[in-house]
């Protein structure tokens, strides 16, 4: 049976338990903020997101959503390029909700950010205030995926981006029960949830949003975290050798087109229960 703590309790519970030190990494959840927000600063996510995104390193405009934002991590990664944030969480708490985002404006020097606490489903803006959404495992926790998904098409501008990263996916309730009975946070704190792929394609799309790209597990960077593209290379080279002794792995997989055809086989075959997915849409204009 599931202990319930409040979800900064959870994460404290796992601050102080050493088995765990990498998980509260890999999961941006230190008790150093900075230290977190820095570190996806120069992570291959984010520069793959602004990649994505298109934004600007320099001299940057415009206004930003980060939805669901936690402690803010990412928020600070998108106001160090020089945009306006609103960091919006429900949680209020200083370890690891909007909370902790004062001493991360306090380090940018300004109030770049804007924390504010509310759900997704009710987000206190007028139409038409971003250029861009940007969420980070987020969708999944949505009390009404489909209100949510409303509420950010609403609230975007016309020919601004939605980018949904890292998502869980299932495939049905069964390997649903076997993600939440994987899942550490959960077990300790609850609120974990995950959708069939089908189920967040259509939300988006009735929710009025153009589909641009749907990011499979394998497909990018953002979704293998804490999984390198260097270290995923290394590990389909051993599993090739494994199989054709004295081939050259790391040459036939640097080739131009077998890379990316061995990341989408492998995101259609191993469809794992909470596996992660990434969404970019775009509101027409």
């Amino acid at each position: 049976m599931r202990a319930h703590y409040t979800y900064e309790e959870a994460v404290e519970k796992l601050r102080n338990d050493h088995t765990s030190t990498e998980l509260i990494s890999q999961c941006y959840l230190d008790r150093d903020v900075l230290a977190a927000a820095n570190r996806f600063l120069v992570s291959e996510e984010f520069a793959e997101v602004t990649r994505l995104l298109n934004l600007k390193k320099t001299g940057a405009t415009g206004k930003i959503l980060d939805l669901g934002c936690g402690n803010g991590v990412t928020s600070f990664a998108f106001a160090s390029l020089g945009y306006k944030v609103f960091a919006v969480d429900p949680n209020p708490s200083v370890e690891v909700g909007v909370g902790a985002i004062a001493r991360l404006n306090s380090e940018l020097g300004s109030n770049k950010i804007m924390p504010l606490l509310a759900f997704g489903e009710f987000l206190p803006f007028p139409d038409q205030t971003f250029d861009v959404i940007y969420t980070r495992q987020v969708l999944h926790h949505f009390k009404n995926l489909q209100e949510g998904l409303n509420e950010c098409y609403r609230v975007l501008k016309p020919g601004g981006y939605l980018l949904v990263t890292r998502d869980h996916v299932i495939n049905d309730n069964s390997q649903l029960e076997q993600f939440l009975q994987s899942h550490v946070l959960h077990q300790l704190h609850g609120g974990e949830n995950a959708y069939t792929l089908k189920t967040y394609t259509g939300s988006l799309e009735r929710a009025g949003f153009k589909l641009k790209k749907v990011l499979g597990t394998y497909d990018s960077v953002i979704n293998l975290f804490p999984l390198t593209k260097p270290e995923l290379k290394m590990t389909i080279a051993r599993t090739i050798r494994k199989r054709i002794r004295f081939f050259p792995a790391e040459f036939f997989l640097g080739l131009p087109l077998v890379d990316p055809a061995i990341r989408r086989t492998l995101t259609r075959i191993k469809k794992y229960p909470g596996r992660l997915y990434s969404f970019l849409g775009v509101k027409p204009a």
